[in-house]
């Protein structure tokens, strides 16, 4: 049903159609995730993260093409628009809990851990697994800049300050 139940779907209107029919792949994507009570949950968050893997890839893969388009770098691609991709759905979350919640705790508590888990979790992870590998596969820095030929391009924290203006 348009809106969810057979009575709100009386009072949609157009947009309400377009945007079910827009978003109905994805809802019958997610619904083959299985409920939390089958093996205390672990099967609900691991097909979870999986369909999480899957639509950041499609993200990824999405992002990449339209900056091949219109003739972005793939860094800038990633800074600007997945970066504001990722952040408008947390912006309009506190806004949304803002106006329901007399005193706006929950927005404020969405603001923070939001932030929190894209700071610690989008930048701690990939770092930690990073620094595995090179310490795994290379002796020296040297060799693994040597081996990976950046040719002087940096990656994560320099090039987003790069962006900003600092020297790259």
């Amino acid at each position: 049903f348009v809106n969810g139940s057979y009575e709100a779907q009386k009072e949609a209107g157009p947009a309400d159609y377009v945007f079910h029919l827009i978003t109905l792949p994805w809802k019958l994507f997610f619904a083959t995730i299985p409920p939390p009570e089958f093996m205390g949950g672990w099967l609900c968050f691991c097909v979870s993260l999986m369909y999480i893997g899957v639509v950041t890839a499609a993200v990824g893969d999405i992002a990449a093409a339209l900056g091949c388009v219109l003739g972005i770098e793939d860094e800038i691609t990633a800074i600007t628009l997945v970066a504001l991709g990722t952040s408008l759905p947390d912006t309009f979350a506190s806004k949304t809990a803002a106006q329901q919640d007399p005193y706006a705790d929950n927005s404020i508590g969405n603001i923070t851990g939001s932030n929190s888990v894209n700071v610690f979790l989008g930048l701690g992870l990939p770092w930690t697994i990073g620094s595995i590998y090179w310490l795994v596969n290379f002796e020296t820095e040297e060799e693994a800049w040597l081996s990976h030929r950046f040719k002087g391009k940096t990656y994560g924290a320099s090039t987003a300050l790069g962006g900003m203006g600092y020297a790259d």
